[in-house]
């Protein structure tokens, strides 16, 4: 049986990360991940780029070191891989999660800790902000680390 593997990864988004570039990067995304078997989720929001990619551990880790080279952004650093009994976005070859109507300063300087590294911040809080702003209910399924 594969190992299910769950990355969570933040980078920085260049100024000219317009939603053209979010959406090409949703198009190839979606195209990839769906030959791979990955899914995922992508959010965008206060200059950074949050996402979750979720998989066959060898597919998850080749996936991210072509991520790391993509030039639509930069100093990408994970923040959690973990192996998962289950998927968060599962049937998601690539979940867009809009980005808050509103300014909200709170995800802002939380993504900033998050990309920061800041030991104080929770992984799986960032995972369950990724799922409350796509939309999805807590009922659903979600992301179980297989060893604690």
């Amino acid at each position: 049986m594969l190992q299910t593997s769950s990355l969570l990864y933040v980078s920085l988004a260049p100024a000219s990360a317009d939603e053209q570039t979010v959406q090409h990067i949703l198009s190839t995304a979606r195209r990839r991940n769906a030959a791979l078997g990955i899914s995922g989720a992508l959010l965008k929001y206060a200059g950074y780029y949050v996402q979750v990619l979720e998989g066959d551990q060898e597919a998850v880790h080749g996936l991210y070191q072509r991520i790391r080279l993509d030039t639509r952004h930069f100093d990408a650093r994970v923040v959690s891989l973990e192996a998962v009994t289950e998927r968060l976005f599962d049937g998601r070859a690539m979940h867009y999660v809009p980005a808050p109507r509103f300014t909200d300063l709170a995800v802002g300087e939380f993504l900033r800790h998050l990309w920061r590294g800041n030991r104080g911040v929770e992984t799986h809080t960032a995972r369950a902000l990724l799922r409350r702003l796509a939309g999805l209910s807590e009922s659903s399924p979600s992301a179980i680390p297989a060893h604690r």
